[in-house]
């Protein structure tokens, strides 16, 4: 009786490792069929420019002008994280619990390109889900622009 029994504990414990979901990797590297050209030609735009300090602080005015709140910016690696809470109504920390949350998270990342040009790259996500609609990429990237010729031009 315990031998059948020990055989039919292990059976179904095989049987249950093999009826397993996607797991995490499958679905951290999908793009909704869309390739990696494809999401970084709308995620990214280049600016003729220099400065790194000028474009980074543009992007931080700009996403401000959104209502971002910047939770973290580091010079050295030319990225600035932002968060946008819209609904819910609990304290940052206790947020991640609440289902009426909806937050979007922003990553802007500034690279060098060459010695007069930036890469920009903004990624964005909604209720920690990619945001793949082009024309939110191109309304930043266009506030962006405006920023960086206004700071060229010396107005403000």
């Amino acid at each position: 009786m315990r031998k059948s029994l020990l055989i039919a504990l292990i059976g179904t414990i095989v049987f249950l490792t093999g009826c397993q979901t996607p797991s995490v990797v499958d679905t951290v590297l999908d793009n909704n069929g869309e390739t990696q050209l494809q999401v970084r030609s709308y995620q990214s735009r280049i600016f003729d420019t220099h400065d790194k300090a000028i474009v980074m602080h543009a992007a931080i005015a700009t996403l401000q002008d959104y209502g971002f709140i910047i939770s973290k910016a580091d010079y050295e690696l030319g990225t600035i994280s932002a968060f946008k809470d819209v609904g819910g109504s609990h304290l940052y920390d206790e947020a991640a619990l609440d289902p009426t949350r909806k937050t979007t998270q922003v990553t802007v990342t500034v690279t060098p390109k060459g010695k007069d040009r930036m890469v920009v790259r903004m990624n964005a996500e909604f209720r920690q889900r990619p945001v793949q609609e082009p024309k939110i990429y191109q309304d930043f990237f266009a506030s962006l622009a405006k920023s960086l010729f206004l700071t060229a031009h010396s107005v403000d």
